[in-house]
């Protein structure tokens, strides 16, 4: 049985190499794709494939990735535990 976060890491990596190194920009956006839909909390892939579409000029998209894994990340201030 494989471990998942080997898998993760390994299609991030390859994403990254098809994007960076091979210029193959449809390869690596499907590898970006499939290691955050195999884990929703590995936001480096989203920031990757926004930076991705950012270069390709797909501004809105690009925007749409990174604002959602800023949402993603951030924590809801809790205001009920305040003390004064």
């Amino acid at each position: 049985m494989t471990n998942p976060e080997y898998v993760v890491g390994a299609l991030r990596w390859l994403g990254y190499g098809y994007h960076f190194f091979l210029n193959k920009r449809k390869e690596a956006a499907t590898l970006y794709e499939g290691c955050f839909e195999l884990d929703p909390t590995c936001y480096d892939c989203l920031i990757f494939l926004s930076y991705l579409k950012f270069n390709e000029g797909d501004l809105i998209k690009a925007w749409s990735l990174a604002r959602k894994t800023l949402l993603m990340r951030c924590v809801p201030y809790d205001r009920s535990s305040r003390t004064h």
